[in-house]
Parts: C-alpha cells; sequence; structure tokens
C-alpha cells in the first residue's frame, strides 16, 4: 500500500496498515412516480451522512482496500409492509466494476436486511397491529454472504445498479439502505 509509514526490518521496509471493521452505505430512493433504475455508490453529491458515507464518485481512496463480506438491504424506518412487498417484486441488484464489467445480478430479496426490526405501529381503540417491515432479524443467516470476499480496491469504481420489471409505484417514496459490511484495510500515515 502506497504512501504510508514505512518500518524498515533488516533490509526490507513494509508499510503499515491499519485494519478495521468498515460499514459502506448509501441509499435506493423509490419514488411514488416509479423508476426502473438506480444505482448506489455512484455519488455522494446532495447526500447527507445518514443517506451515504461515500466520500468520492463510484470508488473509495486510492490505498484504500475493502474486503466486503456480507451485503444487506435494509428498509428505512416507516416504510408499509405493502410498499416494501411492491419494490421488492422484480427487483434485481448488480454488482458492476469498472464502469461496465457485470460481475453478478441477483433478486433485492436474496439480501436480507439483519440488522434488527423495523416497524409501525398503528393502534386503534379496538385493535393493535405492527407491520414488520425488516427483511431478517440479526443473525448470521439473515445476510448474504457472498461464498468468497468482494474486494474493494480503491481507485477503482463499482457500483450497483438496481432495475425493476414491472416498474414499482408505492403509494409514498420507499427508501432502502445499501450496506456493504467487512474489513477495510488503508495505511497508516506518519505524524
Amino acid at each position: 500500500m502506497p504512501n504510508g509509514t514505512q518500518i524498515k526490518v533488516g533490509e526490507k521496509s513494509y508499510g503499515l496498515v491499519e485494519v478495521r471493521p468498515y460499514f459502506l452505505y448509501d441509499t435506493v430512493k423509490i419514488p411514488t412516480t416509479g423508476i426502473s433504475e438506480f444505482y448506489t455508490f455512484l455519488t455522494p453529491e446532495g447526500k447527507t451522512l445518514s443517506e451515504t458515507n461515500l466520500k468520492q464518485f463510484s470508488q473509495i481512496p486510492v490505498g484504500w482496500v475493502f474486503e466486503v463480506h456480507s451485503i444487506r438491504l435494509i428498509p428505512w424506518t416507516g416504510t408499509s409492509l405493502t410498499d416494501l412487498e411492491t419494490v421488492l417484486t422484480g427487483w434485481i441488484v448488480s454488482y458492476i466494476k469498472e464502469g461496465d464489467t457485470s460481475i453478478f445480478d441477483a433478486p433485492a430479496i436474496v439480501f436480507n436486511a439483519g440488522c434488527g426490526i423495523h416497524g409501525a405501529v398503528a393502534t386503534t381503540a379496538t385493535t393493535t397491529t405492527l407491520d414488520i417491515v425488516s427483511l431478517g432479524l440479526p443473525s448470521s443467516g439473515s445476510v448474504w454472504k457472498p461464498k468468497f470476499p468482494l474486494y474493494i480496491r480503491g481507485g477503482e469504481t463499482f457500483n450497483f445498479r438496481h432495475r425493476w420489471t414491472p416498474t414499482p409505484t408505492p403509494t409514498a417514496e420507499v427508501r432502502v439502505y445499501h450496506l456493504l459490511e467487512g474489513i477495510l484495510k488503508r495505511p497508516v500515515r506518519g505524524a
């Protein structure tokens, strides 16, 4: 890893690397007017920190290596079960590297939330109902884990394409976190 702090042992020099757990996330927005295609991890422009922690367009900083161990799609709190079912129908997620190389295509339903229960409670004089809008409970089995880690290297472009057939038209805008979870390796910088 270039440009980091070096330590010399005998005749050889080694770069020091920081290794830590890391989450990279972006938000899919499905409007009531419908959408047939949307990209995540394309741009941080115009988004808040609650919507993305991407720092650069379609890439992570040079020198970083992100080893992705699981991928999740997590509905924002307040999403109705009906709208979630509407957007999950016909939703295909594609992982794309270097602009046009498709690594895989998969139905969105396989990328379980695995982050707990999100829901809304509606209470009337006679009943209480709970719409559970999560795709899974927090457990190792409720996230999609690729058979081998996916490596995102700093400076290489990547993003995810989300496509729908048919075009979903929810009753309210649906927002879904697209979360990549794994290990981040980056050079240690000297003082």
